[in-house]
């Protein structure tokens, strides 16, 4: 587990230094305070399930796991079959994109820096980048949620375990490329 060992900031540097050590570690090295209710309840759930699936389900997946099957689940992999699908070697009249390609790859050239193309594909990518960003927000305070409504203890309101979650989290931001904390 890396550790970090010292930080070197400096004003006029482009980035911080930083010097890193990596040591063995193990997970009972971490410091928890004790188990809250909420997890003891989680682990209940947790054993269930897998005790189900090791009785109910295990036995059918290993029955069904053979090499053709994993074959077959490799070859149809969505990631795989948007590739191959629009190949030539699956759509033979697909031939005639090879060459138009080929050319266009070698009179390929950049752009200027100031080109409006680039400015407005800057723009694009910071308004996704920050919808991403909102997505993963508003994800994780739905997950707090759901934990805190599902595994409240069992003498607490539900509702009050669903506001403290819903608290906003204190988590430091990333600015810009200097890694300066927000």
């Amino acid at each position: 587990m890396p550790r970090l060992v010292s930080w070197v900031g400096c004003a006029h540097a482009r980035r911080p230094s930083y010097s890193v050590r990596f040591e063995p570690r193990e997970v009972s090295d971490l410091k928890f305070s004790g188990a809250s209710d909420e997890f003891r309840q989680v682990r209940a759930w947790s054993e269930f399930h897998e005790t189900l699936y090791r009785e109910c389900f295990s036995p059918w997946v290993r029955a069904l796991a053979n090499p053709w099957s994993s074959e077959l689940m490799q070859r149809l992999h969505p990631m795989r079959t948007s590739r191959y699908g629009l190949s030539a070697r699956f759509l033979p009249w697909m031939a005639w994109l090879e060459p138009w390609a080929r050319e266009l790859r070698q009179q390929r050239t950049a752009l200027a820096p100031e080109h409006p193309w680039l400015s407005a594909e800057r723009a694009a990518m910071r308004q996704v980048s920050e919808v991403i960003r909102t997505w993963r927000v508003a994800r994780d305070t739905l997950q707090e949620r759901s934990f805190a409504a599902l595994f409240a203890p069992t003498g607490t309101p539900a509702s009050a375990t669903a506001a403290k979650a819903a608290a906003p989290a204190r988590r430091t931001r990333r600015n810009g490329e200097h890694g300066e904390v927000a």
